[in-house]
Protein backbone atom coordinates (compact mmCIF):
# COMPACT_ATOMS: atom_id res chain seq x y z
CA UNK A 1 0.00 0.00 0.00
CA UNK A 2 2.89 2.41 0.75
CA UNK A 3 4.38 1.78 -2.72
CA UNK A 4 0.98 2.36 -4.33
CA UNK A 5 0.63 5.67 -2.49
CA UNK A 6 4.13 6.80 -3.50
CA UNK A 7 3.54 5.86 -7.13
CA UNK A 8 0.20 7.72 -7.20
CA UNK A 9 1.67 10.77 -5.46
CA UNK A 10 4.61 11.12 -7.86
CA UNK A 11 2.36 10.65 -10.89
CA UNK A 12 -0.16 13.19 -9.60
CA UNK A 13 2.54 15.76 -8.83
CA UNK A 14 3.93 15.31 -12.34
CA UNK A 15 0.42 16.07 -13.59
CA UNK A 16 0.57 19.34 -11.67
CA UNK A 17 3.75 20.15 -13.61
CA UNK A 18 5.94 19.57 -10.54
CA UNK A 19 9.04 17.42 -9.96
CA UNK A 20 7.29 14.29 -8.71
CA UNK A 21 10.12 12.49 -6.83
CA UNK A 22 11.33 15.70 -5.14
CA UNK A 23 7.97 17.05 -4.00
CA UNK A 24 6.74 13.56 -3.04
CA UNK A 25 9.37 13.52 -0.29
CA UNK A 26 8.09 16.85 1.07
CA UNK A 27 4.43 15.81 0.86
CA UNK A 28 5.04 12.46 2.57
CA UNK A 29 7.02 14.18 5.33
CA UNK A 30 4.24 16.69 6.01
CA UNK A 31 1.53 14.02 5.97
CA UNK A 32 3.54 11.99 8.48
CA UNK A 33 3.45 14.78 11.11
CA UNK A 34 1.12 13.14 13.63
CA UNK A 35 0.70 16.25 15.83
CA UNK A 36 -1.81 17.68 13.31
CA UNK A 37 -4.97 16.00 12.05
CA UNK A 38 -5.05 14.76 8.48
CA UNK A 39 -7.14 17.74 7.29
CA UNK A 40 -4.60 20.22 8.63
CA UNK A 41 -1.71 18.25 7.14
CA UNK A 42 -3.40 18.26 3.74
CA UNK A 43 -3.85 22.05 3.99
CA UNK A 44 -0.16 22.41 4.80
CA UNK A 45 0.74 20.34 1.73
CA UNK A 46 -1.46 22.47 -0.50
CA UNK A 47 0.08 25.64 0.97
CA UNK A 48 3.52 24.32 0.01
CA UNK A 49 2.51 23.29 -3.51
CA UNK A 50 0.55 26.48 -4.26
CA UNK A 51 3.79 28.39 -4.29
CA UNK A 52 5.14 26.15 -7.06
CA UNK A 53 2.10 25.59 -9.31
CA UNK A 54 -0.89 27.56 -10.53
CA UNK A 55 -3.05 24.43 -10.84
CA UNK A 56 -6.20 24.07 -8.71
CA UNK A 57 -5.38 21.79 -5.75
CA UNK A 58 -8.91 21.05 -4.52
CA UNK A 59 -9.22 17.63 -6.14
CA UNK A 60 -5.65 16.81 -5.21
CA UNK A 61 -6.32 17.66 -1.56
CA UNK A 62 -9.35 15.36 -1.37
CA UNK A 63 -7.55 12.50 -3.09
CA UNK A 64 -4.51 13.00 -0.85
CA UNK A 65 -6.61 12.68 2.32
CA UNK A 66 -8.44 9.60 1.01
CA UNK A 67 -5.33 7.79 -0.11
CA UNK A 68 -3.36 8.71 3.03
CA UNK A 69 -6.15 7.33 5.23
CA UNK A 70 -6.13 4.10 3.19
CA UNK A 71 -2.35 3.90 3.53
CA UNK A 72 -2.47 4.40 7.30
CA UNK A 73 -5.32 1.90 7.66
CA UNK A 74 -3.36 -0.73 5.78
CA UNK A 75 -0.28 -0.06 7.91
CA UNK A 76 -2.31 -0.35 11.11
CA UNK A 77 -3.91 -3.59 9.91
CA UNK A 78 -0.50 -5.02 9.08
CA UNK A 79 0.86 -4.01 12.48
CA UNK A 80 -2.14 -5.59 14.20
CA UNK A 81 -1.70 -8.82 12.22
CA UNK A 82 2.00 -8.94 13.10
CA UNK A 83 1.23 -8.32 16.78
CA UNK A 84 -1.38 -11.08 16.71
CA UNK A 85 1.10 -13.45 15.08
CA UNK A 86 3.70 -12.63 17.73
CA UNK A 87 1.17 -13.16 20.51
CA UNK A 88 0.13 -16.49 18.98
CA UNK A 89 3.76 -17.55 18.74
CA UNK A 90 4.31 -16.63 22.39
CA UNK A 91 1.21 -18.58 23.41
CA UNK A 92 2.38 -21.57 21.41
CA UNK A 93 5.82 -21.37 23.01
CA UNK A 94 4.22 -21.12 26.45
CA UNK A 95 1.98 -24.10 25.69
CA UNK A 96 4.98 -26.14 24.56
CA UNK A 97 6.96 -25.15 27.62
CA UNK A 98 4.04 -26.03 29.88
CA UNK A 99 3.61 -29.36 28.09
CA UNK A 100 7.32 -30.11 28.51
CA UNK A 101 7.14 -29.30 32.21
CA UNK A 102 4.08 -31.50 32.64
CA UNK A 103 5.75 -34.35 30.73
CA UNK A 104 8.89 -34.03 32.87
CA UNK A 105 6.75 -34.07 36.02
CA UNK A 106 4.89 -37.17 34.83
CA UNK A 107 8.18 -38.94 34.08
CA UNK A 108 9.54 -37.94 37.48
CA UNK A 109 6.41 -39.28 39.19
CA UNK A 110 6.61 -42.50 37.19
CA UNK A 111 10.26 -42.99 38.18
CA UNK A 112 9.42 -42.32 41.81
CA UNK A 113 6.57 -44.84 41.65
CA UNK A 114 8.85 -47.43 40.02
CA UNK A 115 11.52 -46.85 42.66
CA UNK A 116 8.92 -47.21 45.40
CA UNK A 117 7.63 -50.41 43.81
CA UNK A 118 11.16 -51.84 43.65
CA UNK A 119 11.78 -50.89 47.26
CA UNK A 120 8.51 -52.50 48.29
CA UNK A 121 9.41 -55.62 46.32
CA UNK A 122 12.80 -55.83 48.00
CA UNK A 123 11.22 -55.37 51.42
CA UNK A 124 8.70 -58.12 50.69
CA UNK A 125 11.51 -60.41 49.52
CA UNK A 126 13.46 -59.83 52.72
CA UNK A 127 10.38 -60.57 54.78
CA UNK A 128 9.78 -63.78 52.81
CA UNK A 129 13.36 -64.92 53.30
CA UNK A 130 13.17 -64.16 57.02
CA UNK A 131 9.88 -66.04 57.33
CA UNK A 132 10.86 -69.09 55.28
CA UNK A 133 14.60 -69.52 55.80
CA UNK A 134 15.56 -67.34 58.73
CA UNK A 135 17.87 -65.12 56.65
CA UNK A 136 18.97 -62.03 58.49
CA UNK A 137 19.82 -59.70 55.56
CA UNK A 138 20.37 -59.79 51.81
CA UNK A 139 23.03 -58.57 49.45
CA UNK A 140 23.00 -57.99 45.69
CA UNK A 141 25.74 -58.99 43.27
CA UNK A 142 26.74 -57.10 40.11
CA UNK A 143 23.88 -58.71 38.17
CA UNK A 144 21.24 -57.66 40.69
CA UNK A 145 20.84 -61.18 42.16
CA UNK A 146 20.10 -61.41 45.87
CA UNK A 147 22.83 -63.12 47.85
CA UNK A 148 21.06 -64.24 51.05
CA UNK A 149 23.08 -64.68 54.25
CA UNK A 150 21.67 -66.75 57.17
CA UNK A 151 21.59 -65.50 60.75
CA UNK A 152 24.51 -66.39 62.97
CA UNK A 153 22.25 -68.36 65.32
CA UNK A 154 21.07 -70.66 62.53
CA UNK A 155 24.00 -73.12 62.76
CA UNK A 156 22.64 -75.64 60.25
CA UNK A 157 22.00 -73.15 57.49
CA UNK A 158 25.02 -70.98 58.26
CA UNK A 159 27.72 -73.24 56.80
CA UNK A 160 25.74 -74.35 53.75
CA UNK A 161 24.46 -70.97 52.66
CA UNK A 162 27.69 -69.15 53.40
CA UNK A 163 29.64 -71.71 51.37
CA UNK A 164 27.17 -71.33 48.51
CA UNK A 165 27.57 -67.55 48.58
CA UNK A 166 31.35 -67.81 48.72
CA UNK A 167 31.32 -70.20 45.79
CA UNK A 168 29.10 -67.91 43.77
CA UNK A 169 31.24 -64.87 44.55
CA UNK A 170 34.37 -66.82 43.66
CA UNK A 171 32.85 -67.84 40.33
CA UNK A 172 31.94 -64.23 39.55
CA UNK A 173 35.43 -63.03 40.44
CA UNK A 174 36.99 -65.79 38.31
CA UNK A 175 34.81 -64.89 35.36
CA UNK A 176 35.84 -61.25 35.68
CA UNK A 177 39.52 -62.18 35.80
CA UNK A 178 39.19 -64.40 32.76
CA UNK A 179 37.34 -61.69 30.85
CA UNK A 180 40.00 -59.13 31.76
CA UNK A 181 42.75 -61.55 30.72
CA UNK A 182 41.06 -62.26 27.40
CA UNK A 183 40.62 -58.53 26.76
CA UNK A 184 44.30 -57.90 27.55
CA UNK A 185 45.45 -60.70 25.27
CA UNK A 186 43.24 -59.38 22.47
CA UNK A 187 44.70 -55.89 22.91
CA UNK A 188 48.25 -57.26 22.85
CA UNK A 189 47.47 -59.15 19.65
CA UNK A 190 45.98 -56.04 18.05
CA UNK A 191 49.00 -53.96 19.05
CA UNK A 192 51.39 -56.53 17.58
CA UNK A 193 49.38 -56.65 14.37
CA UNK A 194 49.41 -52.86 14.14
CA UNK A 195 53.14 -52.74 14.76
CA UNK A 196 53.69 -55.37 12.06
CA UNK A 197 51.66 -53.37 9.56
CA UNK A 198 53.54 -50.18 10.38
CA UNK A 199 56.88 -51.99 10.05
CA UNK A 200 55.85 -53.42 6.66
CA UNK A 201 54.88 -49.93 5.48
CA UNK A 202 58.24 -48.54 6.56
CA UNK A 203 60.08 -51.37 4.77
CA UNK A 204 58.08 -50.79 1.59
CA UNK A 205 58.76 -47.06 1.72
CA UNK A 206 62.47 -47.71 2.26
CA UNK A 207 62.56 -50.13 -0.66
CA UNK A 208 60.89 -47.61 -2.97
CA UNK A 209 63.39 -44.92 -1.92
CA UNK A 210 66.34 -47.23 -2.61
CA UNK A 211 64.88 -48.19 -5.98
CA UNK A 212 64.39 -44.58 -6.98
CA UNK A 213 67.96 -43.70 -5.97
CA UNK A 214 69.34 -46.55 -8.06
CA UNK A 215 67.43 -45.30 -11.10
CA UNK A 216 69.11 -41.94 -10.71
Amino acid sequence: MADEFSAWLEETLEGLELDGPTYAVYVTGIMGEAEDDVEQRADNVCGLLSGATDEDLGDFRAALIRRWDAREGAAQALAAAQAAARAAALREASDKERAELERAQREKSARAAADAARSEGQRAQRERLLAEYGYDEDFVDEDGNVLAVPRENDAAALGVERNMNKAHIAEVAKAKREAAKAAHEAKVARDKEQQAREKAKREMAKARTVKQERKR
